[in-house]
Formats: C-alpha cells, sequence, structure tokens
C-alpha cells in the first residue's frame, strides 16, 4: 500500500484550489478525448484546465507522472532534473520547455508536493513555482509565475480514471495571448494523447516480460 502523503477534502477540485477567483471556466477545445477549458483574467495570467478520461488504475498513472527518467517521452521538455527529493511525494523539480515557434522556449523551477485519498480514490499532484533556487538559463525565459495542479479520480471500478490538469500563471511573454493561448492548448492536448500513449507502451513492455 502507498503510504499517504496527506488526506485532501472531498471538495469541487476547481473551488478547493484557486476558491478566490470569481471567474468562470469557458470551453474551448475538444479534441482526442479531452476538453480545454480557459479563464479569462485582464492581466497577464494565463490559465487553462483539461479534463479527460484515461482508461488506467490511477497508480498506473501516478507512476507515470514520477517516471522522471521518461518524462520528455509525453512532455515538451528540452530537459528535466530532480534537484531536491524531501520524500516520495515532495520534491522540487527543474523543467526546461522546448516550446514550438513563435514562442521562445521557457523554464522553470517547480515543487511538488503529491496528495492521495484512499478514501475517495483519488490522487492530488500541486505544482507551485520556486524562485531563487537555480540560476536562469541562457537561452531559455524563466516562467514569472505558475501553478497547477494534476487531479486522478478512480471511476469504473478502478479500471479508469477521470484526469483533470491545471496551468495557471504569467508566461512572460511580449506575444499576443491569443497565440499563446492557442499554443497551450493544443500541447496540453498533447501531453495527454502522449501519456495514454506511454501507458499503452506499459503494458506491451508487461506482455513480453
Amino acid at each position: 500500500m502507498i503510504r499517504i502523503a496527506a488526506i485532501m477534502l472531498v471538495l469541487p477540485l476547481t473551488f478547493l484550489l484557486f476558491a478566490s477567483s470569481p471567474l468562470r471556466f469557458k470551453k474551448v477545445l475538444t479534441s482526442e478525448g479531452v476538453t480545454v477549458y480557459e479563464r479569462n483574467h485582464s492581466n497577464d495570467l494565463l490559465e487553462l484546465q483539461a479534463r479527460g478520461k484515461v482508461a488506467w488504475p490511477m497508480y498506473k498513472i501516478l507512476s507515470i507522472l514520477l517516471d522522471e527518467d521518461r518524462i520528455k517521452e509525453w512532455q515538451p521538455l528540452e530537459s528535466f532534473v530532480r534537484l531536491k527529493t524531501y520524500n516520495e511525494y515532495h520534491f522540487i523539480n527543474y523543467f526546461a520547455m522546448d516550446l514550438p515557434w513563435p514562442i521562445s522556449n521557457r523554464d522553470l523551477v517547480s515543487e511538488t508536493k503529491i496528495s492521495i485519498n484512499e478514501q475517495n480514490y483519488s490522487i492530488l499532484m500541486k505544482l507551485k513555482d520556486i524562485k531563487n533556487m537555480k540560476a536562469k538559463r541562457k537561452g531559455y525565459v524563466r516562467l514569472p509565475s505558475n501553478e497547477g495542479y494534476w487531479f486522478i479520480q478512480s471511476i469504473e471500478d478502478g479500471k479508469s480514471c477521470q484526469v483533470e490538469f491545471l496551468t495557471k500563471g504569467n508566461p512572460g511573454s511580449w506575444i499576443p495571448k491569443w497565440i499563446l493561448r492557442w499554443v497551450a492548448r493544443k500541447q496540453i492536448v498533447k501531453g495527454f494523447t502522449r501519456m495514454r500513449e506511454r501507458l499503452k507502451n506499459l503494458k506491451i513492455v508487461s506482455k513480453m516480460k
């Protein structure tokens, strides 16, 4: 049994994490079995939420999220470094993101905390940027701010999950916001699709052994 890192309250997740925002999410894209929503902030903040069904048990999905050796197979990363580990569910990572033109590549230092609710059969992975832990890298724009989460809710007697991802932050760009939104939507859908492919590969490898 995986040790419980923390217990979260059984509340609607968006309310739980971002209750201070009066803005509502608006559906902007449905593709590849993933629905993407946005909240339209008047300042430089960009906030997107995505939901999709993944036909795998929640601990298998968590194993993909935590597989630092192969994270670049499904996320748009040039490099990834684990900077500090407090325990198996609390650590700090460095991400260097390889983004499509016309957006310059970005990097980020992020703290990850994972909570497991065994009664509600769900997992919450919260992410929050950390300042002044790693020097800025030449050729990359450091994200001024970023926070978000992955939420995995077990369904169908544990055979599948409803997966939710949210990212909220200042992208630190002079590029028009509508272009940033368009690229971010596509990247999120691609991430879900590649995660599913990574899970399929796990199944193939297990059959070969």
